[in-house]
């Protein structure tokens, strides 16, 4: 994973939906409140007062569609840093929202307002003029291949990509691994250390445009 930035793995465990079916759940619940271990005392003046669990929500239909209640990492039990015994497996949504030492789930039919869900890990969002706070879920691309596009046919013997970058900092990118030769033309915004993406290139086509 070199620096810990970035990791995948192969979990296996028993989807939420099959836990939700057997114990019933009403028609009118719509919200699934994922509860872990980890807890304490908050320092944040605007954290509610006394020992606060790790807690977030995720929809019925998220739940019901792919959520994942793991027991295992790459065919081996948990290990204690990864959720031991069991965490929740969020695809496609940020992180915290796959609870690590998952100790209760609850089903309710109002919107969970906990502090991890409507403060912490949440953002500005604008409605109709008024700025309300709204919880992380979806990942939001990063960066993306702009060309080729979908369906585009690249000819081996000449071909360009170009890579675009929107947000984040990042000190070396390497795709060399996977380009494999092609002429590469390369956009980058919001750079701290631009310099150190083009070392990563032994090419004289890669263009750094200002950042914003």
């Amino acid at each position: 994973m070199g620096l810990g930035w970035v990791g995948t793995a192969e979990w296996t465990g028993v989807r939420l939906s099959i836990l939700l079916d057997r114990a019933g759940v009403k028609a009118s619940g719509c919200h699934v409140v994922l509860e872990g271990a980890d807890g304490g005392m908050l320092e944040d003046p605007k954290g509610p007062p006394g020992e606060l669990k790790f807690a977030r929500s995720i929809p019925v239909a998220k739940a019901r569609a792919n959520v994942l209640l793991a027991y295992k990492m790459n065919g081996r039990e948990l290990p204690p840093e990864h959720g031991f015994p069991l965490r929740a497996i969020v695809p496609g949504w940020y992180a915290m929202a796959s609870i690590k030492w998952l100790q209760r789930i609850i089903v309710t039919d109002q919107p969970f307002t906990g502090y991890y869900q409507t403060i912490d890990y949440a953002y500005w969002e604008s409605r109709e003029g008024i700025a309300e706070l709204t919880p992380l879920t979806e990942m939001q691309i990063k960066a993306q291949i702009a060309k080729p596009g979908e369906g585009d046919i690249v000819r081996s013997e000449q071909s360009r990509i170009l890579i675009g970058f929107n947000t984040g900092i990042y000190q070396s990118i390497d795709l060399s691994s996977w380009i494999a030769g092609n002429t590469v033309d390369v956009l980058a915004t919001n750079f701290n250390k631009p310099e150190s993406l083009i070392r990563t290139f032994l090419r004289k086509d890669v263009f750094i445009a200002p950042g914003e």
